[in-house]
């Protein structure tokens, strides 16, 4: 199949095809991007020394080598996420549509549509602002728990995880400023660093993701207000799957392609479409990085207004009180909502909107979960809302915080008994029972690191 893909590749692309095909036989980069509400540069350090920064993204750098980030503390803390750094230009376009385009839409409605394992995500929480309200959605359900997990770690509170159809979305009306979504698609732009992708591909693949894709920004395009923007990405190369999309939501819909300026972006992986689509490609063997193909699209101002559906069963309540609250920093301007098995501590000015959000959607995750008076969650223990003091601390070092990632039992000063945060470099790892000098370890079962 891989002399089709290169037969398809020269036809639709034939000045980038040659020296795309050379890099394919090159080492892939490896890029990290740094959580700024976490990474602290005078304390903390990426597990390989860093090459040189990411030009399009001023928490990012490319790694001399690989390491395994699996044995860092650091990535468990979520002090930092491994990224490629073509998808980092998402940062970028966001970035100059605050600045342009959405300018006067203060806070910002946004909604990762595909955002399992987190990547986007992630970037998109530290991008936005502290009154802007994320949902974070995963369309497969074996995949929300990755999304959910990347989440906790990533550590800030105006972040909803989600796990819905596109469709679904249609029930809260034409409700977000900026949709983004990166697509299923079938993965070229990932044949260099990953061979399973090189194997999976055909034609036929092709053309079932361009029929999914379709039906997937026509199940979300009524879910976006009028004047919003909607980004649309895949990781792959073909016009099957990025112009013929945008294109149609061009031609049926009225979307009107938006040209972002970038940085240090090669005029010829920008093409334009005869709809009058624009699509933007980051080829390796051109531009720095994976394959990584996205358009800008907006909303038309005068576009007919959605207003939805609502289910009304949501099954959050705001509540007066609760037994962790005490474990908020002081200037934490929180409501908490709850339901018969959790409590969620969420920013006030965005409590309506995510109880709108569980009125209409199934909710797996929002804001900073609480635990119960006698074990907090581990929500609390990752969170940049949770204030110093408020529990005693065990500090590890990277050999003992690492068996307490492997969730095994760790000693400690026998003086210490009951709940303690077990912390690595400043940040929090997780909770323990300590007992009689041991840590009985709360580390979630299903997060636990098996690699020795």
């Amino acid at each position: 199949m891989f002399e089709t893909f290169k037969e398809v590749l020269q036809r639709e692309h034939p000045a980038l095809a040659d020296r795309l095909l050379l890099a394919l036989n090159t080492p892939a980069p490896v890029s990290v991007r740094g959580n700024p509400a976490k990474f602290n540069p005078d304390l903390h350090h990426f597990p390989a020394p860093p090459d040189r920064p990411v030009p399009w993204e001023p928490s990012a750098f490319w790694l001399q080598e690989r390491p395994v980030f699996t044995l860092d503390p650091l990535f468990h803390a979520g002090g930092y996420y491994v990224q490629e750094a073509s998808s980092m230009r998402l940062g970028e376009v966001v970035r100059w549509l605050r600045s342009t385009i959405l300018t006067d839409k203060q806070p910002l409605k946004v909604l990762d549509l595909c955002g399992a394992p987190g990547g986007k995500s992630t970037h998109l929480a530290s991008v936005l602002g502290a009154d802007d309200l994320l949902i974070s959605n995963e369309i497969h359900r074996g995949r929300v728990q990755i999304l959910t997990e990347n989440m906790i770690k990533w550590g800030l509170p105006n972040v909803v995880v989600t796990s819905n159809n596109p469709s679904h979305f249609q029930s809260l009306g034409s409700w977000f400023d900026l949709i983004v979504t990166d697509a299923p698609c079938s993965g070229e732009g990932l044949f260099r660093k990953d061979p399973d992708a090189i194997r999976h591909w055909s034609p036929d693949a092709v053309q079932q993701c361009a029929l999914r894709q379709n039906d997937i920004l026509q199940d979300v395009w009524p879910a976006l207000k009028p004047g919003g923007v909607l980004i649309y990405s895949t990781c792959t190369y073909n016009r099957s799957e990025n112009e013929d999309p945008v294109a149609r939501m061009v031609q049926s819909f009225g979307a009107q392609p938006l040209r972002p300026e970038l940085s240090e972006f090669d005029s010829e992986l920008i093409a334009a479409h005869e709809s009058g689509a624009v699509v933007f490609r980051c080829v390796p063997g051109i531009s720095a990085g994976e394959g990584f193909t996205f358009s800008v699209l907006q909303k038309s101002i005068n576009a007919e207004v959605h207003y939805g559906a609502r289910r009304g069963r949501g099954s959050l309540k705001r509540t007066k009180s609760h037994p962790r609250a005490g474990a908020l920093d002081e200037g934490t301007a929180a409501v908490f909502l709850e339901n018969a098995q959790r409590t969620f501590a969420v920013p006030e000015p965005l409590a309506d909107q995510v109880l709108a959000v569980d009125d209409a959607l199934h909710i797996h995750h929002a804001g900073t979960e609480l635990g119960d008076d006698r074990r907090p969650a581990q929500s609390l223990a990752m969170s940049v809302w949770r204030r110093s003091g408020a529990f005693d601390e065990v500090e590890l070092d990277t050999k003992l915080a690492l068996d307490y990632l492997r969730r095994e039992a760790v000693a400690v000063d026998s003086s210490l008994h009951g709940t303690v945060l077990v912390v690595w470099q400043g940040l929090g790892l997780g909770f323990a029972k300590a007992t009689r000098g041991r840590l009985n370890n709360h580390y979630p079962q299903e997060w636990r690191i098996r690699m020795r």
